[in-house]
């Protein structure tokens, strides 16, 4: 009997690996989201400083638009979580 193949996932419509290219609004959605699922809010924090300083490292962005990305999560960053205050 031959082995199973593993179950893939499917795209969503709205999924980055639906499109060939990753782009600058992949990364935006990606950023934005990140950390938004944990029901603890207040670690997205240190998931977007890191996501910020692993930034410095990435040497091929591709057809992304870096400053944007990186402007994006500095104002993420800056906004902080309303429910913290």
């Amino acid at each position: 009997m031959p082995p199973t193949e593993p179950s893939r996932c499917l795209p969503s419509p709205r999924s980055p690996t639906a499109h060939h290219v990753w782009s600058t609004e992949d990364e935006l959605l990606f950023v934005t989201s990140l950390g938004a699922w944990c029901p603890r809010r207040h670690a997205r924090a240190p998931l977007l400083r890191r996501y910020l300083a692993a930034c410095a490292h990435r040497q091929e962005w591709g057809h992304i638009d870096m400053v944007q990305v990186q402007l994006r999560v500095e104002r993420l960053l800056a906004e902080g979580d309303p429910e913290a205050a």
